[in-house]
């Protein structure tokens, strides 16, 4: 029998983004953002600070969230294969750390995984993996390609901007543990 298998995002899901970043632009800028777009209008040094987080001993001890944690172990345990595609530039020849750095957060932080990959808005990944069920996810772009793609999707309804509207095969939902009600 083939594995089934399960898409999920890390950032937004498995921890607390936006406000970890907007937390660590505060530590390095002196200026608390109330959210990404303002941060990226208002702070001159936004790209660099951005570096340095993605290499940061901050972003290798983020706090988990203890939810979406959970999802995952409770979906690894009814026998779904876990995929963590992220937007993180993990192959970028300029993190050259960051495979490893997340590798090591989710293992470190006990989160059930078989495969960690890059997302970008092509959804490319999904050509590998051709039997992912469903996908979990933070931001509309992204969940609008998977769903795009026929995979049903489960977007994290706390992330949806003031006016965003979800597409057909895009299920919003308030609290992550409620996508456990539409897999068996």
């Amino acid at each position: 029998m083939n594995k089934r298998w399960i898409s999920c995002d890390i950032d937004g899901i498995l921890n607390d983004y936006p406000e970890c970043w907007l937390d660590y632009l505060a530590d390095r800028c002196g200026v608390r953002y109330p959210n990404v777009h303002e941060a990226k209008n208002g702070e001159t040094f936004y790209k660099e600070y951005k570096n340095d987080y993605r290499r940061s001993a901050f972003k290798a001890n983020l706090p988990v969230d203890s939810t979406g944690a959970e999802l995952v172990r409770r979906l690894a345990g009814r026998g779904y294969g876990i995929i963590m595609a992220t937007s993180r530039p993990l192959n970028h020849p300029s993190y050259p750390g960051l495979y490893e750095l997340t590798r090591n957060w989710l293992l470190k932080n006990d989160i059930p995984f078989d495969t960690l990959l890059f997302k970008n808005s092509t959804v490319d990944f999904l050509d590998l993996y051709p039997d992912v069920e469903l996908h979990i996810e933070d931001e509309l772009k992204y969940a609008q390609a998977v769903a795009g793609r026929g995979i049903p999707v489960y977007l994290y309804a706390k992330h949806l901007k003031p006016g965003e509207r979800v597409t057909e095969g895009i299920t919003l939902v308030d609290n992550l543990f409620d996508i456990l009600e539409y897999v068996d």
